[in-house]
């Protein structure tokens, strides 16, 4: 059995400096898998103590606000691409290569160059004690109530209330937790 330290050395401390320095990090034990986990053009991230994010995940802040709570797990392969705002509470579980996108592209804008495109933003939350079945997705909009589950491979694009089992292609309602 191979056991990991919470603050994952030299790479976990140098990034958890940077994220003290210029976001926002509570207390000292994190891991961080990879230099890269983080890419923040414009906004803030947020981090609560003890969170664990995998090697090859990407945090990606384009703007807005991205936040996650306590002991929140992230495994490999995730992607979280903000550019309004992306709540995650504490003592989530999320799966590997999970996408999560607080936007679209805005159709309107289809026809200019790229780079002048628009998108359609609204922010995404999960609440504490979710869990998220890997290769899943949260669309713009979701919100995923306390103590829910996400099979996985669901798409979820609508509101789901806490304590209740989704999943499928779009997400429906299984049974109650």
């Amino acid at each position: 059995m191979r056991i990991r330290p919470i603050v994952g050395g030299f790479r976990t401390l140098s990034l958890l400096i940077y994220l003290k320095l210029f976001h926002k990090a509570e207390g000292w034990k994190y891991f961080f898998g990879s230099w890269s986990n983080f890419r923040v053009e414009k906004g803030s991230i947020n981090l609560s103590s003890g969170v664990w994010i995998e090697e090859g995940t990407l945090i990606h802040c384009v703007s807005g606000k991205v936040s996650i709570g306590e002991r929140t797990f992230i495994n490999r392969l995730v992607t979280v691409i903000c550019r309004g705002g992306v709540h995650i509470g504490k003592d989530v579980l999320i799966g590997d290569n999970v996408s999560i996108h607080d936007h679209d592209h805005d159709t309107q804008t289809a026809d200019l160059p790229y780079g002048k495109q628009g998108y359609r933003i609204q922010g995404v939350e999960i609440g504490d004690n979710v869990w998220v079945g890997s290769h899943s997705v949260i669309l713009k909009g979701a919100t995923i109530g306390a103590g829910s589950v996400i099979a996985a491979g669901s798409v979820v694009n609508q509101p789901i209330p806490q304590g209740e089992l989704w999943g499928g292609v779009p997400a429906k309602f299984i049974k109650k937790i």
